[in-house]
């Protein structure tokens, strides 16, 4: 009867030890999965933060080279209607201080947007903002197209 005591409380110990050293091996594998995880995670979050900042950078080069460009050609405009008559020069001063307005207006917004794009939440509505953008970006220079057109002698 002992052995089979002994035997008994040897098979339990066994069981129970097995059972220990499963639950041990299982949470360090979940440990070792977790810290691979959040390694990725890191390595993602950190493409993503790259691909954000150069995708930022084209966009505000590309947009100042707008700008700047659309002040000449404000400027081109200005000299033209100069030279006209002073029938011409009314009826245009009004139209060229407002593209005059609008081209600052967006170099602010972009100057306003670089200042807060650290922000995450500036981050969050970077495609808004970029779409936004460019729809005023292309409105501005469909006005300066349209105002070039017209015959200033």
């Amino acid at each position: 009867m002992k052995k089979i005591r002994i035997y008994f409380l040897l098979a339990i110990g066994f069981a129970t030890g097995s059972v220990f050293t499963a639950c041990k091996q299982s949470s360090e594998i979940k440990v070792e999965d977790a810290k691979k995880d959040l390694e990725d995670a890191q390595e993602d979050l950190l493409e993503a933060r790259m691909k954000y900042d150069d995708e930022w950078i084209k966009f505000r080069n590309e947009c100042n080279e707008k700008i700047r460009n659309n002040e000449k050609e404000i400027s081109r405009f200005k000299e033209k209607v100069a030279n006209s008559s002073d029938k011409d020069k009314k009826s245009y001063k009004e139209e060229i201080e407002l593209l005059e307005s609008k081209n600052k207006q967006l170099q602010m917004k972009l100057d306003n947007y670089a200042s807060a794009k650290e922000n995450d939440k500036i981050k969050d509505k970077w495609e808004e903002f970029r779409r936004e953008f460019k729809h005023d970006m292309d409105e501005l220079a469909t006005s300066l197209k349209v105002l070039s057109k017209d015959n200033v002698k």
